[in-house]
């Protein structure tokens, strides 16, 4: 899925799966590594260089021959402790390889006869060489490392088959994680009080993906801990036990499961028998097995985070449309009749198929659920998310409707205030709402009206679903909301520059995401739609993306995006693609936050559709930037064909927005598709 452009992809050796910190184990410069002479019958060469600007570690250029048989390899040694994990990391250059060649790795220690053995040893798919990219995870035989008799790893890189054209190794990590006696669950600290996450949790996801074993107490409290390594930045999580329906058997609304039919032969089936694919019959079975056995998955679960210092919230989508495309005739609530939902004339369009809050019906229905869920759940708080799905009147009611909405707001403050008097403690309320107030206004949020009445605690602008608006204004908000109010943006998991590229992104562009948010004053990040991310990224999100001095020190990605927001009436205006004529200037307008200290390396990647786009010019807040030897090692989306870079000289880049200026100085059309700013880990 990901690709960088003539980069080979990252290969990522040893996937922990526990909850850990990482450290860095320190690898020498190529230059210090060893060249291992080829084989007896073997040809091939290695040429090493020393460190420079554009390659702080140098690199090993992996040269081919010809001849029957190649065989070039290089090696180091590291200082490792028995019973540690480690993940080995590679970037690597394809310089017109062979599809032939294979370049690989292998981890080795001594035991105590002197005796090299095999700790990990793996090659990457033979497309990667011929310069296609993708990520690739490979999972050590031994996941942690048997006793190294004199304490040392020895790491070897090695191409085999490679005929014509190089194979460069350009950087080289080696991280430990999974340490047992890091394995607490310890939370970071903030020692400005400033920082935090907020993790939403859906209603389905433990439910769907985790294997039968893990149906009963002990793998919930495993689900969760696997969000909470040691040193992770989660405060609060959102617990979400659905919208119009539920799963754990609540009497205000329907359970997910009713009507379904179990068979004994695993399978099920719905109320018109309808067979149902395994994947939603596991799913249902599984939360009705916790029904069964009287266990509330919620209670356990709010017990639990308390014990791990974590505020256990509970989240009510107050509009959720997943079953949007559902036929009239199998509909079984409110929305059977087509005057209760927005746009029935409008099936194509899954917000249109959502609840019209005109109706006191629809509006009745989710109070109820909401006190409730608030009798029922002894959490620190609750969420209103207004974002899922965004819409509750008729087109062109929103903005006359507003005052209901806000009359809802009063009840949801009055029966947290009514809980917080018999429980002897605060029950605070939170609202996700849109990333741009005007968004929200036109949508019928009356957000000013809500702030000056007191009726929610945490605000969470968030764009719908298809990407993330790294322009979310949040000093806007300030002076909507005033000081005692804590904003969170919010990080949905897809990071599209226009709709449906398939692309998530990594850590570092998370980290870019809240080190430009809190520079414009944040108190928080929220994370939506991050239930079961890769383990390989957990610690590099929980663990530094919810604090400034995290998020800034660490190597981050400032990606062009776009505000994703359902109201009617406007496009969703994102820049990308851009088609650039010949002659023409094209400006992007991306903030980054804190503008880097001199010493790190930056640079403007750009993207584009096609792999034979020429090289335009670049030029970042009017100074045009020399372009760079090399891509920045990072996951990139495969819509991109072609990816260039430009080194950004120290003192280029500005606080918060800066321009980057893409000139077509040839003679045919090119489109650009990315365009982001990268900054080096401090």
């Amino acid at each position: 899925m990901y690709i960088k452009s003539t980069c080979l992809a990252i290969v990522a050796c040893s996937v922990y799966l526990t909850a850990a910190v990482s450290s860095e184990v320190a690898i020498p410069t190529f230059d210090h590594w060893e060249i291992n002479p080829p084989p007896a019958g073997y040809a091939g060469m290695a040429e090493v260089f020393p460190p420079d600007r554009d390659y702080p570690q140098g690199r090993i250029v992996a040269k081919g021959a010809e001849a029957e048989k190649t065989f070039i390899s290089v090696f180091c040694t590291v200082p490792v402790e028995t019973g540690q994990e480690y993940r080995l990391t590679l970037d690597l250059e394809s310089g017109g390889a062979n599809e032939q060649a294979v370049p690989a790795f292998r981890c080795t220690v001594k035991n105590a006869a002197g005796t090299e053995v095999i700790v990990n040893d793996g090659g990457l798919p033979k497309a990667a060489i011929a310069g296609y990219a993708s990520s690739r995870t490979f999972v050590c035989a031994e996941n942690k490392l048997a006793s190294s008799a004199d304490g040392q790893l020895r790491l070897t890189f090695y191409v085999m088959g490679l005929k014509s054209g190089s194979v460069t190794l350009t950087g080289a990590k080696l991280v430990a994680v999974g340490a047992s006696q890091k394995n607490d669950h310890q939370p970071a600290e903030f020692p400005d009080g400033r920082g935090g996450l907020i993790f939403n949790e859906d209603c389905t996801e433990f439910f769907y993906s985790r294997p039968a074993e893990d149906m009963n107490i002990e793998g919930l409290k495993r689900y969760m801990d696997r969000y909470l390594p040691h040193g992770h930045q989660i405060r609060i999580i959102m617990l979400n036990p659905g919208s119009h329906n539920n799963n754990f058997g609540a009497t205000s609304s329907p359970v997910m499961w009713e009507g379904v039919t179990f068979n004994a032969d695993g399978t099920a089936t719905d109320r018109f028998g309808k067979k149902l694919e395994p994947g939603v019959t596991r799913m249902y079975r599984n939360m009705k097995s916790f029904c069964d056995n009287g266990i509330n998955v919620y209670h356990v679960w709010i017990d639990h985070l308390r014990q791990r210092g974590v505020s256990p919230w509970v989240s009510l989508r107050m509009n959720d449309a997943h079953d949007a495309m559902t036929p009239d005739e199998e509909r079984t609530d409110h929305r059977k009749d087509p005057e209760f939902r927005i746009a029935a004339y409008n099936p194509g369009d899954w917000h249109d198929q959502s609840s019209d809050y005109e109706k006191p019906e629809v509006r009745q229905l989710f109070l109820s659920i909401m006190d409730d869920y608030m009798e029922t759940f002894d959490a620190d708080g609750f969420e209103m998310d207004w974002m899922r799905f965004g819409r509750f009147f008729k087109h062109g009611r929103e903005i006359v409707c507003a005052p209901l909405l806000t009359d809802m707001m009063r009840h949801f403050r009055a029966k947290a205030d009514e809980m917080a008097a018999r429980r002897g403690r605060p029950v605070k309320i939170a609202v996700r709402v849109p990333p741009r107030p005007d968004a929200a206004r036109r949508l019928g949020y009356d957000v000013q009206a809500w702030a000056d009445e007191r009726l929610f605690d945490i605000l969470i602008p968030t764009n719908f679903l298809w990407s993330t608006d790294a322009d979310c204004p949040v000093a806007d908000w300030r002076r909507i909301v005033g000081s005692d109010v804590l904003i969170a943006p919010g990080i949905e998991r897809a990071v599209n520059p226009y709709v449906n590229t398939g692309f998530c992104g990594d850590a570092a562009i998370r980290r870019g995401f809240a080190a430009g948010w809190f520079h414009r004053g944040a108190d928080m990040v929220y994370l939506f739609n991050h239930m079961s991310m890769d383990p390989d990224m957990n610690d590099g999100i929980m663990c530094t993306v919810g604090a400034p001095a995290t998020a800034e020190k660490g190597a981050r990605r400032h990606p062009l995006t776009f505000p994703d927001f359902p109201y009617i009436g406007t496009s969703r205006s994102s820049e990308l693609p851009a088609a650039i004529n010949p002659q023409v200037t094209r400006a992007f307008r991306i903030p980054v936050g804190k503008a880097p200290a001199p010493g790190r390396h930056a640079w403007v990647v750009a993207g584009f559709n096609n792999a034979d786009a020429p090289v335009p010019q670049c030029r970042l807040n009017s100074v045009l930037l020399p372009q760079a030897k090399r891509l920045p090692p990072s996951m990139l989306g495969d819509f991109i064909k072609k990816a260039l870079a430009w080194n950004i000289p120290d003192g280029i880049l500005l606080d918060d927005e800066n321009v980057v200026e893409i000139t077509n100085d040839a003679d045919k059309q090119i489109t650009a598709n990315w365009i982001e700013i990268q900054i080096s880990a401090e």
